[in-house]
């Protein structure tokens, strides 16, 4: 009677699974060293415990998984959170030590952090701590690359090549390729920060939308796209009063569309700083792969940048094509 009444038990946990399981990426882990909750993987139909609470985590077969996405993994609800705290620990940690201890490595894992942290705010965009968060470290990393220069074009390299998901790697991308830019222009200080900090928050609009319109391997209807437009100032609305952003910065964001959308160009009066942004944001998103399409190569991305940008700002474009050339295309 025990062991039947056992056996119902167990039935009826896992058909229950369903209701209480989440998705889940591996990526969001791949920082620690134990696993902090039991992980159900989706095999032959049915959920099953593939990682139990407290086991040591094979960080080999834990890259291999997270970079082929198979088998699909998924967390109890209530457990979230707990990983999100965990992941924003890492995260403070990572930067107290990116001054303690300078170097490569260590702006590698900060990076990844920072990415990896900036990814949850796009499910919860009006996290006025996670903000705040992704705001102090990056001033932090402005201040580490403006003393050690040499190193941001490696980190920006060795960054592109963690395989970090399009939609929340790309402001980290955009906003490093900018203060790289602006580094070559002698562009320092306090116009330096703004434009930065708006390339990498630009964005944070985007969480307002379907996730599924940014993972399908489909072209957006003309309504989504329409409806898309108005990212930016769903952007400005999130970070007006959150975070301690320039006016100026909020101005960048609004119209960093501006060049690609008639509409907005007409009613806009832009200057250099959301020409540098527009043209970090337009590069960046050429040169990276979407489930609906392939990469552009960088020399297809320059020449629609140069039809864009060389009449208007001339000289800055010049530098930009001259950046590119040196810091990636040279072998």
């Amino acid at each position: 009677m025990r062991k039947l009444a056992k056996k119902n038990l167990a039935l009826l946990n896992q058909l229950s699974l369903p209701f209480d399981l989440i998705p889940f990426s591996l990526s969001q882990i791949l920082h620690f060293e134990i696993f902090p909750c039991d992980l159900y993987s989706f095999e032959e139909q049915t959920f099953k415990l593939h990682f139990k609470e407290n086991s040591l985590i094979p960080k080999k077969d834990l890259a291999v998984a997270t970079i082929l996405e198979k088998p699909s993994f998924f967390i109890q609800n209530e457990e979230e959170q707990k990983i999100q705290d965990k992941n924003r620990e890492l995260l403070r940690l990572s930067f107290r030590s990116l001054s303690v201890s300078p170097g490569m490595s260590s702006c590698q894992k900060a990076l990844n952090l920072l990415c990896l942290n900036f990814s949850s705010l796009y499910f919860n965009p009006l996290d006025i701590e996670g903000l705040n968060l992704q705001y102090q470290c990056l001033k932090i990393l402005l201040d580490y690359f403006n003393e050690h220069p040499t190193l941001l074009a490696e980190a920006l390299k060795n960054f592109e090549k963690q395989r970090h998901p399009y939609l929340f790697a790309q402001p980290m991308i955009s906003s490093l390729m900018a203060l790289l830019f602006l580094q070559k222009l002698k562009i320092i200080g306090k116009q330096s920060e703004i434009i930065v900090m708006a390339s990498f928050f630009k964005d944070i609009g985007m969480g307002f939308f379907p996730k599924h319109w940014f993972l399908e391997k489909r072209i957006l209807s003309s309504e989504e796209l329409y409806s898309l437009q108005e990212h930016p100032q769903h952007s400005c609305n999130v970070l007006h009063g959150k975070i301690p952003l320039a006016r100026i910065g909020l101005e960048i964001i609004k119209f960093h569309h501006c060049f690609t959308n008639q509409e907005a160009k007409r009613s806009s009066i832009v200057g250099l700083e959301t020409a540098i942004v527009s043209m970090m944001d337009i590069y960046t998103a050429m040169i990276s792969s979407r489930p609906y399409r392939k990469a552009y190569s960088p020399y297809e991305a320059l020449s629609y940048l140069k039809e864009i940008f060389q009449d208007p700002f001339p000289l800055e474009f010049k530098y930009f094509v001259l950046m590119v050339n040196s810091a990636f295309l040279k072998k």
